[in-house]
């Protein structure tokens, strides 16, 4: 019991970073408030969501978790399994917690954050995703040249720059430069998508 309430006081405080991070990272971007204020307002309306963000205030700054109860039982093939509960025996640290057990409400949880990470995806793409960022259309509507994108990345002015190239091969050779992003590896596994829904939306 004592690792299993370890490794859940890690989850919750590692998944509230998650917001926090999007939000720093985020705070310069236009359109970046107004878009994350429904967001919060998706999430305030969320039980499961409320739930978490109270138990890590309970889990931070007063020490206590809800993880206090699980039970244990042998599968078909003999093997253990086991399973943890929300205690449900008193009203601190977290009232309202889920009927259902703690790994669901966990996998629930996140999944709901990586949507949001998702989402951002989606919205601020061509700002803020390598695989969008780096295209001449994007560049063109952004007013930068190839040159100020050579700069960016810490490279010299016309760094890309051959006779026989073309814009498109320059810029090519400065996304293979940029750091990649494997954000789309979470998003197949909790959401069953990529930041891409079909072929149209790449351009790499």
């Amino acid at each position: 019991m004592f690792a299993a309430r370890c490794y859940f006081s890690a989850f919750v405080a590692a998944a509230r970073s998650i917001t926090l991070a999007l939000q720093a990272v985020m705070q310069d971007t236009n359109g970046f408030d107004e878009w994350y204020k429904e967001q919060q307002e998706t999430l305030t309306e969320d039980e499961i969501a409320k739930f978490f963000v109270r138990t890590r205030n309970e889990i931070q700054h007063v020490g206590l978790t809800p993880l206090n109860s699980g039970c244990c039982w042998h599968d078909d093939h003999g093997q253990l399994k086991v399973q943890y509960q929300f205690s449900k025996d008193f009203d601190q640290p977290a009232p309202g917690a889920p009927d259902i057990d703690v790994v669901s409400t966990c996998s629930y949880y996140l999944t709901s954050l990586i949507q949001v990470v998702y989402d951002c995806y989606r919205e601020f793409g061509p700002t803020i995703d390598p695989d969008q960022y780096y295209t001449l259309e994007n560049l063109r509507g952004l007013g930068l040249t190839i040159e100020d994108v050579e700069e960016e990345l810490g490279l010299p002015r016309g760094w890309t720059f051959v006779e026989s190239g073309t814009d498109q091969d320059r810029i090519e050779a400065l996304r293979r430069s940029a750091p990649r992003t494997e954000i789309d590896t979470m998003f197949e596994k909790y959401l069953g998508k990529t930041r891409f829904l079909d072929d149209e939306d790449r351009d790499i």
